[in-house]
This record gives C-alpha cells, structure tokens and sequence, in this order.
C-alpha cells in the first residue's frame, strides 16, 4: 500500500511538471502568436500604403489606359488582400469556425 502512495506521488509530481511545463511553452506561443500578429499588422499598412500611392499615380489619364500597368495595381491588390486574410485568421483567437474565405485565384 505504501508503495502504490510513493508511486502515485511520484507520478504526480511528474505531471504536475509537465503541467507547469506545457504551460510555459503555451505562454511563449502565445508570445509567438502577438508578435506575429504584429508584425503582419505592420506589413499590412506598408502595402495599404504602397498601394494606395500607386493608386493616385493611377488615376493620371496617361497611366491608367496601360493594361500591364494596371496588372501589377492588381497584383499589389491580390498581395494586400492575401495578407489582409493572414491577419484576419491570426486575430480570430478563441473562436471555433475553421471556415476559410474564398480568395480569387491569381492569373
């Protein structure tokens, strides 16, 4: 009978370790998880802003009638757009829908 408490304590003691140990790690990740959801936030604006500066350049009648000009506006888009999802996944925390958006597929 002893025995069987010496091993049980034991075993316990051993999970309650890889308790505080896994809880560690899951505290890292999230650290992980916020610094990348940062970091895509950031990468997000640059292209918002680069594309809303090739945008006005755009508008100028002379610019606008290029098809291949207009291709890479459009390519920028599809770069924002791609990135815009990754931070919306990335934000969506705690919720259980795994449902992913349709995205246009590039040409």
């Amino acid at each position: 009978m002893i025995i069987a408490i010496i091993v049980l304590t034991v075993l316990l003691a051993c999970a309650c370790g890889a308790l505080v140990w896994s809880i560690g790690r899951l505290i890292q990740l999230d650290d992980l998880l916020l610094d990348t959801e940062v970091k895509v936030e950031r990468c997000l604006e640059v292209l918002d802003a680069a594309y809303r500066n090739i945008d006005a350049v755009f508008e100028t009648p002379v610019a606008s009638d290029e098809p291949l000009v207009r291709q890479v506006l459009m390519n920028i888009l599809r770069a924002r757009d791609a990135v815009h999802a990754v931070a919306y996944d990335i934000s969506r925390t705690g919720e259980g829908d795994t449902d992913e958006e349709e995205h246009p597929e590039e040409q």
